[in-house]
């Protein structure tokens, strides 16, 4: 269940977030609401992209640290399938 939750509404709880705080934050600084909506957006992306890489970039990690081992330390080999 962990899992599901950091794979998909975890990036949308973020993009959700982000978009949230970009458009209040551009408020003063564009003054078209087309403008701001589509930088809100594309730098809502942005963020919730960097959120997916870092993800799989401790998942990649997590899965290698719980490969097997042999007390020397070098991954077991498994047995190919004919």
């Amino acid at each position: 269940m962990t899992k599901v939750i950091v794979a998909f509404l975890l990036p949308i709880a973020i993009f959700i977030v982000a978009l949230a705080v970009f458009d209040y934050a551009l408020t003063e600084t564009i003054s078209s609401d087309k403008g701001r909506i589509a930088t809100s957006f594309l730098l809502a992306a942005c963020v919730s992209f960097v959120c997916i890489l870092i993800t799989r970039a401790i998942n990649c990690r997590l899965a290698k640290s719980e490969s097997p081992r042999t007390s020397q330390g070098e991954a077991v080999s498994k047995p190919e399938a004919d």
